[in-house]
């Protein structure tokens, strides 16, 4: 059964989902392809910190850094084991170091956490200057120095600047880290907040942080399917490792979390228990929740997507937010584009990516970055990148 508050994100997302269709799709679009790249799938898209160079990740194929204002390759970087292609986020001070995750084609095990393969790429030099294929989760530190890798319930920080190159599949020890944090807790996602002083962590509750949550410390049924089908989101302080405090919900199962570019706001994305852990995570109604970073507090800002971890993102003036979804009232079911308000999450523009795009699927993913002109989006679906003027 449906708890009250999952409840009313899905009567929200119906009541987005009616206005979106009603909506007349912006058609100023123009479609690039990147030279040579006939048949590797995007999976990923990141922009650098000079707000030009965007990094391209693709499934069994290279890796591209193209220049977004020449529409051009500027290097192309040969990357392995990444089948599906790896998801990408760049350092937030040293444009050169990028870190790469892997990917799966589908999620087997839906409610289940896994540990997974994170690399550093030195872009300049092409060398792998970090790999495990032990780490749950990883994240930059804003300052750019440290890469913190989650495993179950340690956190360690990688300085990032003693990395060397790596042989082909050698891996770094985690043991050997030095630096490092032991939670209270055993976690599956991590995320530093952009002040350096905090980390916040995805967990399962205990009865303890089930008393906690108020409109459920009074139901018995609801604290039962709680502690075995929701999360909670605590924050720790960086030096001592000690929990602060928690967020004043619930989540379904958090697959991702990222802080805002206006350092406000935490972003949980989540995906309820199918209840089977048999079934594939496919057609999932996903969600994006807003938390105040200093407080925990879960708000009502929603942002829904259909597609199972999806990419998102905010513009470089905190107007918009992008995200990736699956438009349900067609079959097949195109992917979409969809700009919302960044503060009340309405839907503004989309854009699917069916008719106007005419290439074969590759990837069931997609992409997006916005651009620093406040009204272009870089989408890209298979093989190709499209140039969107939403407003």
């Amino acid at each position: 059964m449906l708890s009250f508050n999952s409840l009313g994100i899905a009567l929200l997302f119906f009541l987005q989902a009616t206005e979106l269709l009603a909506q007349t799709q912006n058609i100023n679009f123009r479609k690039v392809e990147i030279p040579g790249n006939r048949m590797w799938g995007i999976s990923e898209m990141a922009m650098a910190g000079d707000k030009n160079t965007m990094a391209i990740g693709t499934g069994q194929g290279p890796l591209y850094l193209w220049d977004c204002e020449k529409e051009e390759i500027i290097k192309e970087i040969r990357v392995g084991g990444y089948y599906a292609g790896p998801l990408l986020e760049y350092n937030p001070v040293h444009d050169k170091y990028l870190k790469l995750t892997k990917t799966f084609f589908a999620d087997w095990a839906p409610n289940k956490d896994r540990p997974t393969r994170v690399e550093v790429l030195n872009t300049e030099t092409e060398e792998i200057v970090f790999r495990s294929e032990k780490v749950n989760d990883a994240c930059w530190t804003p300052d750019g120095k440290y890469l913190v890798l989650l495993q179950g319930g340690k956190l360690y920080f990688f300085d990032i600047q003693t990395g060397k190159g790596l042989a082909e599949e050698e891996e770094i020890d985690l043991a050997t880290i030095n630096k490092s944090i032991q939670l209270d807790v055993v976690a599956y996602s991590a995320e530093v907040d952009p002040r350096n002083k905090v980390v916040a962590v995805s967990h399962l509750p205990s009865k303890s942080d089930i008393e906690r949550i108020p409109r459920i410390r009074n139901d018995k049924k609801a604290k039962k399917a709680a502690l075995k089908y929701n999360h909670l989101v605590s924050f720790y302080d960086l030096k001592s490792g000690k929990r602060i405090f928690s967020t004043d919900d619930l989540f379904d199962i958090i697959y991702q979390m990222e802080y805002s570019p206006d350092k406000n706001y935490l972003f949980v994305y989540s995906l309820p228990h199918n209840r089977s852990s048999q079934t594939a995570s496919i057609g999932r109604q996903g969600y994006i929740q807003r938390v105040i970073g200093e407080t925990g507090e879960v708000t009502r800002t929603i942002y829904p997507s259909q597609i199972e971890n999806p990419d998102f993102k905010v513009d470089y003036d905190n107007q918009y937010m992008g995200v990736i979804s699956l438009n349900a009232g067609k079959i097949p079911a195109p992917m979409l584009c969809n700009v919302h308000d960044y503060e009340t999450a309405r839907t503004l523009y989309s854009y699917s990516m069916d008719m106007r795009f005419l290439e074969q699927i590759t990837l069931n993913k997609s992409s997006l970055v916005f651009l620093p002109d406040g009204e272009t989006i870089i989408v890209a679906f298979g093989n190709v990148l499209g140039y969107w003027k939403y407003k």
